[in-house]
């Protein structure tokens, strides 16, 4: 079962990767590839809005690349897509004017609005785009007043469909009709692309490092379930006399309680190291504290760092660590005291 997961779970993600890709190019057919068109594109993001006599709504959005047209009732007209990228737009008689700024020429298109068809294109040049700009725009707000009445674009959660009408102090509200929330802004596109891409990296390295993990894993749950018992037996061991065992080793003199460590031990049940690839003498050394090589209180596999734990204290007179030589190894122990007649042994290079 788990083998048929590994290999389902990737595809999928390939899968959700390509789907997400196929929509984002889908998408691109919502863009009209025509200066005035009839598709209706979701608002949202919303540049500038402007009014006309008649109450119809001009809604630039995308920087003003392009113009959607609404009439009084929040029914859609026509999008207009004259500048190809930013641009500013004003209404006078019945006629739109845009002028398209930033691109490699400046242009200025006007538009009849009774008939929809571009009736003056003209490029500008540097020279005139200036004047041109102040002539043919106004402030980008998303609020627009006339005659007294002040008209404000309002979104939900998803995008703007509202236009609040604010007249003598009342207040009426148009929605704007069959609003698509598709297509999906390129951003979230973007944000799933790239949650999906490291979703696949991170399935890999598990996949690929699953028992370096699980011995990490197994490591601190042993860690912490060692540190609870051996909490235990302490708490319970300082309700007592310890006798101590005397056990010497290079310049270091143990005075250990045996059969306490040895108990320590026997409440652990996972065996993480294997005795038998251990130079004999460590492992006699720590037979002889009570110490169960095999189950260290915690392990770290890339440094082959094993800490081990035994009740009662040591002495020396130089504090330097124990080394120990045989198989072709070499293993560093590292004595560190403890109050409460806990001692500490961090030992260094073990397999």
């Amino acid at each position: 079962m788990m083998k048929k997961l590994h290999f389902l779970i990737p595809v999928m993600i390939i899968l959700l990767i390509v789907g997400n890709m196929v929509l984002l190019v889908r998408n691109l057919k919502y863009l009209p590839d025509e200066e005035i068109s009839k598709n209706q594109l979701p608002l949202y993001n919303v540049e500038e809005l402007v009014v006309d006599d008649k109450g119809n709504y001009y809604i630039g959005n995308s920087f003003n690349e392009y113009i959607q047209i609404f009439d009084a009732q929040g029914n859609y007209k026509n999008t207009l897509n004259l500048s190809g990228g930013s641009s500013s737009f004003t209404v006078h008689e019945n006629k739109i004017t845009v002028f398209s700024y930033g691109q490699r020429q400046n242009e200025k298109n006007t538009v009849d609005l009774e008939t929809m068809k571009i009736i003056e294109s003209k490029e500008i040049s540097d020279s005139q785009s200036e004047n041109e700009f102040v002539a043919y725009s106004q402030m980008q707000e998303r609020f627009y007043k006339l005659n007294g009445t002040t008209y404000k674009i309002e979104r939900n959660p998803i995008l703007y469909n509202k236009i609040q009408i604010i007249k003598n102090g009342k207040t009426e509200s148009i929605i704007l009709k069959n609003m698509p929330i598709f297509p999906i802004p390129f951003f979230v596109h973007l944000s799933i692309f790239v949650l999906l891409f490291w979703a696949l990296a991170l399935y890999t390295y598990i996949v690929l490092h699953l028992d370096k993990i699980k011995k990490k894993i197994s490591g601190k749950n042993l860690s912490s379930l060692n540190f609870i018992l051996d909490k235990k037996i302490i708490r319970e061991e300082n309700k007592e006399s310890l006798n101590f065992t005397k056990v010497n080793k290079h310049d270091w003199n143990f005075n250990i309680d045996i059969e306490k460590t040895k108990l320590l031990y026997s409440n652990r049940c996972d065996i993480i190291i294997d005795s038998t690839k251990q130079i004999p003498e460590l492992v006699e050394f720590f037979d002889k504290l009570g110490i169960d090589i095999q189950k260290p209180d915690e392990y770290d596999s890339d440094f082959s760092d094993v800490v081990y734990t035994c009740i009662g204290f040591a002495e020396s007179e130089t504090g330097y660590e124990i080394d120990i030589y045989g198989n072709n190894q070499f293993v560093s122990v590292v004595i560190m005291q403890n109050d409460n007649n806990i001692l500490k042994l961090e030992v260094f290079g073990i397999n």
